[in-house]
């Protein structure tokens, strides 16, 4: 379930300081992806930010298919569901509904696998929505992104007054063959803010970007992906309402972990399932356990909360008689709960000796949430969330 690696180049300093955080590590071939989950308490660490590079945007409102550059192989664009309205809503929890933008049209065969939305400490106009689709063995990679995301401008593909490759649906569509990548893009307008206060968005720009293998689609499918993008539904639940994942979700979660799964039975007002992953090693050679990683979020990028699950005990995270770097918060129904407030975010965690949930290994039982969510009613509920979850 770990998400495959993107494609072409990135890097972006992220200093992410005493937080449980996606981990996002550079990938052989000039790739970088989401990859495990950080851990490490008390630790610095530069990481990189996942995302695919050579992408960008161009101008909107230019005449339909007459002005375009590249001929027109017949047929029309034809709706299909390519992301379930499901699955639109919670692509749409990590990122904001009025934000999220993804295809309404793909040749026959593409599928939806995974997503993940990612933002640099280093400044919140450097943010990324990467959605992954495949075909056979092609694999596929969906960007949205404010047009200024560095890795766009570092790789010189910005939007410009160039003649577009095609239009389609009235935008202007972009496209380039670079190596054996290929990539279509768009700049389309918009009306959003990633978060309450924050700048109205009034541009994104909207890529896909192909490796060329087996299955792979032709640039004029490229092309019409991208036109097709359209806006996908709130990504919240209403009122004081929440949504965690279904039965049969956490029993897949279950499967792949092969350990006792403890989950939470209860989210902040508005809160939704989005997705999960799963590393047979957190962080090979530095944390070998066993870790399942599940992303919840209300509309926002900078409104998430992740829960990780570790088997085995961290001889930092989890005290023992000799070693008491962690001063207990609370004890809820007999765990131990502690509390590690940070720059970026908050981990509340605990951990779990043998048979105390069915396990044969220790567990831990990490929440991470946004230190926007911050305050002492959601602290209150994250230790609360953590000390009465259930194995599942």
């Amino acid at each position: 379930m770990l998400p495959s690696r993107g494609l072409e180049d990135c890097i972006c300093p992220l200093f992410v300081e005493n937080v449980h955080l996606p981990k996002q590590t550079r990938a052989g071939g000039g790739t970088c992806a989401v990859a495990d989950v950080i851990r490490r308490v008390m630790v610095r660490q530069v990481v990189a930010v996942l995302g695919v590079g050579a992408v960008a945007g161009a101008l909107v409102g230019v005449p339909p298919l007459a002005a375009s550059g590249r001929s027109w192989a017949g047929g029309s664009v034809v709706p299909s569901a390519v992301v379930s309205p499901v699955k639109a809503r919670r692509i749409a929890a990590v990122w904001g509904g009025a934000l999220t933008y993804l295809p309404r049209w793909t040749p026959k065969g593409v599928v939806v696998t995974h997503w993940w939305a990612g933002t640099c400490a280093c400044g919140t106009d450097d943010n990324r929505l990467v959605v992954q689709f495949v075909r056979r063995s092609a694999r596929l990679d969906w960007v949205v992104s404010d047009p200024d995301q560095i890795d766009r401008t570092r790789a010189g593909v910005v939007c410009t007054r160039r003649r577009p490759a095609a239009v389609i649906n009235r935008r202007a569509i972009f496209y380039r063959k670079r190596g054996t990548f290929q990539t279509a893009w768009a700049c389309i307008a918009v009306s959003g803010r990633w978060a309450p206060g924050f700048d109205l968005l009034r541009r994104l720009t909207i890529s896909v970007t192909q490796r060329a293998d087996a299955g792979r689609l032709r640039a004029l499918d490229l092309e019409r992906m991208v036109a097709s993008a359209h806006a996908a539904p709130r990504g919240s639940a209403l009122g004081a309402r929440f949504e965690l994942p279904s039965r049969s979700e956490v029993a897949r979660m279950a499967r792949a972990f092969r350990r006792p799964l403890l989950m939470p039975a209860e989210l902040p007002r508005g809160f939704i399932y989005s997705d999960w992953t799963f590393a047979a090693r957190a962080q090979p050679g530095y944390d070998d356990r066993r870790q399942l990683s599940v992303a919840f979020g209300r509309d926002s990028l900078f409104a998430r909360i992740t829960w990780t699950v570790y088997a085995g005990a961290d001889r930092v995270d989890c005290p023992n008689r000799t070693s008491q770097r962690w001063p207990r918060r609370g004890v809820i129904d007999g765990r131990p709960i502690y509390v590690n407030e940070a720059i970026h975010g908050v981990s509340v965690w605990t951990c779990l000796p043998p048979r105390a949930a069915g396990n044969v290994q220790p567990l831990e039982a990490v929440l991470w949430y946004d230190i926007r969510l911050h305050g002492p009613a959601m602290l209150r509920l994250a230790m609360r969330m953590v000390g009465k979850a259930k194995a599942g």
